[in-house]
């Protein structure tokens, strides 16, 4: 939506919906406001990001998401099979393990 929404209103909003449901979170901007990053703090939730924003490199088209084990396989069903290039990945990994970039 574009809006920033405090901490604690996430909370209570994931605990207002039924376990059964997956809260998903669009994170593309927590980079630049880290104390709003509560999706770790809240069990069947989906944490959306993109390295386009922080990492300035949104011509690499890639993004992320963090999650409990039991999403990654869902992940993987939802992801195209081509979705972005050896050469994204291959500079996306480099990227996020060197401190000195982030």
């Amino acid at each position: 939506t574009g809006h920033v929404h405090p901490a604690d209103a996430l909370l209570k909003l994931r605990a207002s919906i039924p376990m059964s449901c997956t809260l998903i979170l669009d994170e593309a901007y927590v980079d630049f406001a880290p104390e709003m990053a509560v999706g770790w703090r809240m069990p069947n939730t989906v944490q959306i990001r993109t390295l386009s924003k922080a990492y300035g490199t949104a011509g690499l088209r890639v993004g992320y998401w963090i999650s409990e084990e039991q999403w990654v396989d869902k992940g993987d069903q939802l992801r195209t099979q081509y979705g972005i290039s050896n050469l994204s990945v291959h500079i996306a990994e480099a990227l996020v393990r060197d401190p000195a970039y982030s």
